[in-house]
């Protein structure tokens, strides 16, 4: 008995296949999925609402960010978010440098 799928099209199946295989290799890779999932559904609404507010503020992304007070609260507490974990080793590796000379 043929997979059947909501449109008919065989391609259907196919990327269900792939999707699966992708998530047992990042499972067994010690990955969360949860995240990559979340990207993926809220990613593309992201890039479209990213798109409407540099039209309104004519490509400007300084402009865009400094339009509100709570932009500007959420861009500061994301940016201490993805910087942390990178400036965090640096730092460490610094201190353990100072100490050994």
């Amino acid at each position: 008995m043929p997979s059947q799928t909501i449109r008919g099209n065989p391609l259907d199946a196919v990327v269900a296949v792939i999707c699966g295989i992708a998530g047992v290799v990042l499972r067994r890779g010690g990955y969360h999925l949860a995240p990559l999932v979340i990207g993926l559904v809220l990613g593309p609404e992201l890039e479209k609402n990213l798109n409407r507010g540099l039209l309104i503020h004519d490509d400007n992304f300084i402009a865009m960010i400094a339009s509100s007070w709570i932009a500007i609260v959420i861009f500061a507490i994301i940016s201490v978010l993805v910087l942390w974990p990178i400036a965090s080793p640096l730092r460490r590796d610094r201190k353990e440098r100072t100490a050994s000379q």
